[in-house]
């Protein structure tokens, strides 16, 4: 099974966002790595650095001298293969859980909720899947092989959109959000969807996108790399139900694997039957005294990034940046307004209708939290601001449409 993230269009695109304009190196001890040195010391970074969702490796021979080489996130689980070493030693630091869904567990998508789920949860998943396909014309599609790239910007550009504002709401910050990194994951994503190796897996409310997942394929296993919905369909759990469609899609097409890859979070502990690690490796020449001092130094270093992720420094930390990031064009928020539901059509003669995308987007979550509640399709809902009173919005349901 090829690693898509030591493919040489992962390799190339990331040298070009990441690379510093650095030659990127290969070494005779490594058969599949290729490295990129640190600015001061000679400590060598692998190519991708934090940027892949896992990778494996080979060491076919020794004459490290005294460099020190630094692998990121190499998956402790059986679906790695581990690293020979020949005459040389590695330290290994762990630092994030990863999770996955092994779907060979299972005999099909039935098998898999029945056995995963309780059934009071799968009763929800249907409940929740009817209200919101009652309410909005929703349908799922998996973008691979071909896609045109304005169609491909466009949905990268609502992508982005949906992100910011799903964490402007959480009040951190997000790595993928920065400048830099989007723009790499947006042209990496294109170049290996062209090759069938990736895929843009889109939950559309008619020809909105209000789910994004972005995924690396690597023979039959999914890699989750992004993902995201629009909080704004949150009472009816559209992460769940995106996600619901795409283990359905990934059963479809024979995918043996679902990896949600690296970082702790609620949903990846609910969906994945298979928990594991991410380490990063240190290889040193343990007769060298300066590298197995710089070996030494780099371990103690993500030793204590990791204790203080277990203390959660790193949380309080998104949290400030957020604050602060320059750049992050926050999604425009009103709270100071109130919405009004009315029952009869004599009650809004004197108000003015309005067009819910055309600057109204901080009514719609309540709007569609009325509508779960109402099941009404949202070809129903007219909405309506008064001419007197600033900020008193009215939402009519025409039962009779």
């Amino acid at each position: 099974m090829e690693n898509p993230f030591k493919s040489e269009p992962f390799i190339s695109i990331w040298a070009k966002h990441f690379g510093h304009e650095k030659d990127i190196l290969s070494f005779s001890c490594f058969s599949d790595l290729r490295f990129l040195k640190t600015k001061f010391l000679p400590i060598y970074i692998n190519a991708g650095s934090t940027n892949t969702k896992g990778v494996d490796y080979t060491i076919v021979g020794g004459g490290l001298g005294n460099k020190v080489f630094l692998v990121y996130d190499v998956p402790d689980n059986d679906c790695i293969s581990p690293p020979t070493v020949t005459g040389l030693k590695i330290i290994k630091t762990q630092q994030y859980p990863g999770f996955l869904i092994d779907l060979t567990k299972f005999s099909g998508f039935d098998d898999f909720l029945v056995k995963q789920f309780s059934k009071k949860t799968r009763y929800k998943f249907k409940t929740n899947k009817k209200r919101l396909e009652s309410c909005f014309s929703i349908q799922h599609k998996m973008h691979s092989n071909a896609i045109d790239k304005k169609e491909y910007d466009a949905l990268f550009s609502c992508f982005k959109k949906l992100l910011l504002k799903r964490f402007d709401n959480k009040k951190i910050s997000n790595n993928n959000l920065d400048s830099k990194e989007w723009e790499f994951y947006k042209e990496l994503g294109y170049q290996l969807i062209l090759k069938n190796e990736a895929g843009l897996f889109v939950t559309y409310n008619g020809k909105t996108p209000i789910a994004l997942s972005l995924l690396c394929f690597a023979g039959q296993r999914a890699i989750d790399v992004i993902r995201v919905f629009d909080i704004d369909f949150a009472k009816f759990r559209l992460g769940s139900i995106s996600l619901n469609a795409l283990v359905e899609w990934c059963f479809n097409h024979q995918m043996n694997h679902l990896d949600f890859s690296k970082g702790l979070f609620d949903y990846k502990e609910r969906w994945s039957n298979q928990q594991y690690h991410f380490d990063y490796h240190i290889i040193y020449n343990p007769k060298k005294i300066i590298s197995i001092t710089l070996a030494a130094f780099v371990k103690n270093y993500f030793d204590l990034k990791q204790f203080l992720r277990k203390k959660e420094v790193n949380t309080y930390f998104h949290k400030l940046t957020h604050k602060f990031r320059i750049g992050h064009l926050r999604s425009e928020k009103k709270t100071d307004f109130k919405l009004i539901y009315v029952d009869n059509a004599e009650k809004v003669d004197h108000l003015l209708p309005i067009d819910l995308d055309k600057g109204y987007d901080f009514l719609k979550k309540p709007i569609y939290d009325l509508l779960y509640n109402k099941q009404k399709p949202i070809g129903h809902a007219q909405v309506y601001r008064s001419p007197e009173q600033q900020n008193h919005y009215y939402l009519r349901l025409d039962f009779h449409q």
